[in-house]
């Protein structure tokens, strides 16, 4: 729920002065985000989500008396300091991926995922995205464990948005092993998730 929230954040705050002020109640933030019971177990949850993006120096959460509360971007440094809009090593992500509900149809941890294969995939000489392998080193950069990983891709496979094949990878003077390789299926979040699927 924090990543959700923190990317939902970040999507409605993306220009100058990087704030939302708007008094949008829990309950609502819950409502968008499709969580069971909005208005109680669905409001705490987005309570606790912005309790810890503020603790953690995510986001400052400006939690006024007898208002909502609104919030500013903080720096990705997670120092507390202002929010630049960095010139590169982002990721950028699809806006259907709000549009289609994809946002509050993956789990957490698919959504983490899906994020990961964004980063890792990168661009050919015509910016075309590269399908590409993670080694186990390059998973535990994202602090995946090995099963995670292996059962949060085969979920985005199933809910195609991803293509995993198995493929030998290796140079003529590499050691040469049976690699699985990534690619994102962009066009695959013009359509809506079929529903019902698991909640957040």
């Amino acid at each position: 729920m924090r990543l959700k929230l923190y990317l939902t954040a970040c999507l409605i705050a993306a220009a100058p002065p990087f704030e939302y002020s708007r008094p949008s109640p829990a309950a609502r933030w819950a409502e968008a985000l499709s969580l069971p019971a909005p208005s109680k177990s669905g409001a705490r949850r987005i309570s606790d989500a912005f309790t810890w993006l503020d603790t953690h120096k995510y986001l400052d959460v400006d939690r006024a008396r007898g208002r909502p509360p609104g919030f500013t971007l903080l720096s990705q440094s997670l120092d507390g300091k202002e929010y630049v809009k960095p010139a590169s090593g982002y990721v950028t992500v699809p806006l259907d991926l709000w549009t289609s509900h994809w946002i509050a149809a993956l789990t957490g941890v698919e959504l983490a995922i899906y994020l990961a294969i964004l980063d890792g995939q990168g661009k050919d000489d015509v910016g075309t995205a590269k399908p590409r392998f993670f080694t186990g080193d390059q998973r535990d950069e994202y602090c995946f464990a090995a099963d995670t990983w292996t059962r949060g891709t085969q979920q985005l496979v199933d809910h195609g948005l991803i293509t995993a094949e198995s493929r030998v990878e290796g140079g003529t003077m590499q050691f040469r092993r049976n690699r699985k390789i990534y690619r994102v299926l962009d066009s695959a979040l013009l359509t809506e998730p079929k529903w019902p699927t698991k909640g957040p």
